[in-house]
């Protein structure tokens, strides 16, 4: 698998959806970004920040390449459906059980959950997608907070379902689906992501601990915005930027121009 994680990377940073706050010697020189998960303290809600940021959209884009890597794990996602699906354990009852939800995460999880569905089993696959509902907009200092809801697809009793993200952190999205999922189905195998930078290999969940599938595992550290290693340093103007996706175009200008 590091050989697949390694060219997803690579073909991640070549469609221009690879972030990184520092410079070829590891020095801290461009802005800190933005990240979905978020904590409370005595002045309100705050986002996580961090000095690393993968843009998946920029991949998806091209889906011929995401469609490639896939196939590349297929066998491994194959496996871990065998491995940790209920009554998964050998082709014939794969094949007789009720079908597989791939379960897309808006938007990140979208276009991976359709690739999967085609490719893992697609006689038996098929594919779905939450949405976003806004339930608080956004301020100065945090992004506008979203719910999910099942508004469009549909999950049956029985249905053996896999949460599907680009990019699994803190799990606060991960969580409200598995809230969903665990409302009209109990088969949950597994979750899976292309980059897991939780450096977690399981999520607990109502007791149990769901294994987490990625093609990328990494241990990208996060901060609150007050913690000291990154306090002084965010407060400068222009040395974090809380929305990296819609000032994607600046980012990667910062880090072009390092070189």
């Amino acid at each position: 698998m590091d050989k697949i994680a390694n060219n997803f990377l690579s073909t991640l940073h070549q469609n221009g959806g690879f972030y990184s706050s520092f410079d070829q010697t590891g020095k801290r020189v461009g802005p800190l970004v933005g990240y979905a998960g978020r904590y409370k303290d005595e002045t309100g809600s705050h986002q996580y920040v961090g000095d690393v940021y993968a843009n998946c959209s920029k991949i998806e884009k091209n889906a011929s390449s995401l469609k490639l890597i896939i196939y590349d794990v297929e066998e491994h996602i194959t496996n871990c459906l065998f491995s940790y699906g209920s009554g998964m354990s050998d082709d014939s009852s794969t094949r007789n059980s009720n079908r597989i939800l791939w379960l897309g995460a808006p938007m990140g999880g979208i276009v991976t959950s359709v690739l999967l569905s085609l490719t893992i089993f697609p006689d038996l696959s098929q594919c779905g997608f939450l949405e976003k509902k806004v339930i608080e907009l956004a301020t100065q200092d945090a992004r506008e907070r979203t719910d999910l809801i099942m508004g469009r697809h549909d999950i049956n009793n029985g249905d053996t379902v896999i949460p599907v993200e680009d990019v699994c952190n803190n799990f606060s999205t991960t969580d409200r689906m598995l809230q969903i999922i665990s409302n009209c189905s109990n088969r949950i195998p597994f979750i899976f992501c292309l980059i897991n930078r939780s450096g977690k290999t399981s999520y607990s969940f109502n007791g149990r601990e769901i294994p987490i599938v990625s093609i990328v595992s990494a241990n990208w550290p996060e901060y609150k915005q007050d913690d000291p290693a990154i306090k002084d340093y965010i407060a400068i103007p222009g040395n974090l930027v809380l929305n990296p996706k819609q000032n994607w175009g600046e980012l990667m200008t910062d880090m072009a121009n390092r070189q």
